[in-house]
């Protein structure tokens, strides 16, 4: 099991003992907002922090892939779309954005609130 914390890093968990150990330094400076694996290649997840970055990994190289650069801090983020191909990035000003998976560009954005989204999720 991976967890992402409050000081950027990505942890393991063990299942059978439970102790922890730090995977990687996955982001920095302040909290990573959002932690999540592929629907469908368990190899591959994404992750979203403080540092106003998105960066899909590779599981097996422990690395980025990719990764972009956001104007306000990301907290929350959640895979989407046809075959996975999109992501929903929550913003700590209160937007939504879509990205696309591969290359983590921009289709669409859209902001309803000032307040931080802490969570967002696709529906089937």
């Amino acid at each position: 099991v991976l967890a992402g914390s409050a000081d950027g890093a990505i942890r393991e968990v063990s299942l059978e003992t439970g102790a922890t150990q730090t995977w990687v330094q996955g982001h920095g400076p302040g909290d990573m907002g959002g932690l999540c694996p592929h629907p469908d290649d368990p190899s591959t997840f994404v992750t979203c922090g403080q540092d106003c970055t998105v960066r899909l990994w590779s599981a097996e190289q422990r690395w980025p892939i990719a990764s972009c650069t956001l104007s306000e801090p990301a907290t929350s983020l959640d895979w989407g779309g046809a075959d996975a191909d999109r992501l929903a990035v929550g913003l700590a000003n209160g937007a939504v954005l879509i990205l696309r998976a591969d290359t983590l560009t921009s289709v669409a954005t859209t902001r309803r609130r000032e307040e931080a989204i802490l969570d967002v999720k696709w529906s089937p």
